[in-house]
């Protein structure tokens, strides 16, 4: 039987929401048919997540979340892989500002983050 694997790593700020992340990501990606992936997901700060963006993106701000996806893992036998990050102090702000919980937000932001990864992108 195939299945999909996940890996979160988290600043302490956000430890609590690992073992969520993980079952959200895992379930998302079983919903959307997928067999064999291997995700990374990552709760980062604003610092991080804007050098990763200034570097890979030309974009010098933070951002709620940037995927990065791989072709592939040594070792790993997967067809959809790749990293999500996501900047929790950015999705405590958006949570605030749409009167939602911070989980409701940081889950709505990884499904988009694991999208991106599959290939679902913004409509132009």
């Amino acid at each position: 039987m195939s299945s999909n694997k996940a890996e979160v790593r988290t600043i302490k700020k956000f430890s609590d929401y690992s073992a969520v992340l993980k079952k959200e990501a895992l379930d998302w990606l079983k919903k959307r048919g997928e067999k064999n992936c291997w995700l990374e997901i990552e709760i980062a700060g604003k610092s991080k997540v804007r050098s990763l963006n200034k570097k890979y993106l030309n974009r010098d701000y933070p951002t709620d979340v940037l995927s990065f996806p791989l072709k592939t893992v040594p070792g790993e036998k997967a067809t959809n892989i790749g990293t999500v990050i996501i900047c929790g102090d950015i999705i405590e702000e958006q949570a605030e500002k749409t009167n939602k919980s911070f989980e409701k937000e940081i889950i709505f932001v990884l499904r988009h983050g694991i999208n991106h990864l599959l290939g679902i992108h913004h409509p132009e």
